[in-house]
């Protein structure tokens, strides 16, 4: 076993950093793996840089969240004389497409 100060320089030989890492997301063609306060070390190897990530993972689908501006709430909220609630359910069920929202309403 190391003691804490051989480790300290076997990491500083191997160029190893750990990183004050909150979440690490990673993506693929299907789904979003997510590892929430992952330990997470940096090091660089014969001029490669490798990332270690060692955490609790658990998987999150891939569903675009559309981003809807208020403007666009008011406008169709005004246009269908709906509530701005209305009309953002109408905008999200649409991803956003305000003419659809707005036909949805009517």
């Amino acid at each position: 076993m190391f003691n804490p100060n051989q480790m300290k320089k076997l990491m500083k030989q191997m160029n190893m950093q750990p990183i004050d890492a909150v979440r690490v997301e990673i993506f693929t063609h299907d789904k979003k793996i997510v590892l929430d306060n992952p330990d997470v070390t940096k090091m660089s190897v014969m001029g490669e840089v490798i990332f270690q990530i060692k955490g609790d993972e658990h998987d999150e689908s891939l569903e675009e969240e559309i981003e809807i501006s208020p403007d666009d709430i008011a406008l169709v909220a005004e246009k269908a004389g709906v509530s701005k609630t209305k009309a953002r359910e109408a905008l999200e069920e649409t991803n956003g497409d305000l003419m659809q929202a707005i036909k949805s309403l009517k």
